[in-house]
């Protein structure tokens, strides 16, 4: 016989949502008590927090040419400035601002996907200037030189990769969509 379970990895996002919906109803039918409020507060959470580990990603490997010249020079604290304060700063700020790409309610179209993309990576570049504003001895001075010069620097490529990571993200949230969605007979 045949068993009826597949492996986690061979689920698509859809199918694990289905399947949970599914455990879920299971649950109640024998009389267990589930909280409407808990599963929605961790569905949030893991919804932003992959929103985090998306932008997380991107910050990455658009730092990585910056990060590799300051090594390539000697730059001091090079891994810091460079590699772990950008990624770092674009976790907080997709988990702040990009999670709501993934609510329909919240954004309807590729357009506003695309500007909450560019807000993410606005928030990226303050985040990580206030970052290195309170590693310096002159904070306020600091923060408004490296958020000017990463802006230029960086933010001419950076703001159009945003703006179509986001719209990638929409894309990707009304695929997931549009597959579990149930099949009409």
């Amino acid at each position: 016989m045949k068993s009826s379970k597949t492996s986690g990895t061979t689920l698509t996002p859809s199918m694990v949502h289905a399947r949970h919906r599914q455990e879920l109803t299971r649950l109640v039918q024998r009389g267990a008590m589930v909280s409407p409020s808990s599963d929605w507060e961790m569905a949030e959470l893991r919804g932003r927090f992959k929103a985090g580990l998306w932008s997380a990603r991107i910050a990455l490997v658009l730092s990585m040419p910056f990060a590799i010249t300051a090594w390539a020079t000697a730059a001091e604290q090079a891994w810091l400035t460079f590699m772990l304060l950008p990624v770092v700063a674009a976790f907080f700020a997709g988990t702040f601002f990009g999670g709501a790409i993934a609510h329909p309610d919240e954004v309807s179209d590729e357009s506003l996907a695309g500007r909450r993309g560019v807000l993410v990576a606005l928030a990226t570049y303050l985040i990580y200037a206030l970052e290195v504003a309170v590693m310096s001895a002159a904070p306020a001075e600091v923060a408004l030189n490296t958020l000017i010069w990463s802006l230029l620097g960086s933010g001419w490529l950076v703001l159009p990769i945003a703006f179509f990571a986001g719209v990638l993200a929409f894309r990707v949230r009304e695929g997931a969509q549009r597959h579990s969605e149930p099949a009409e007979a």
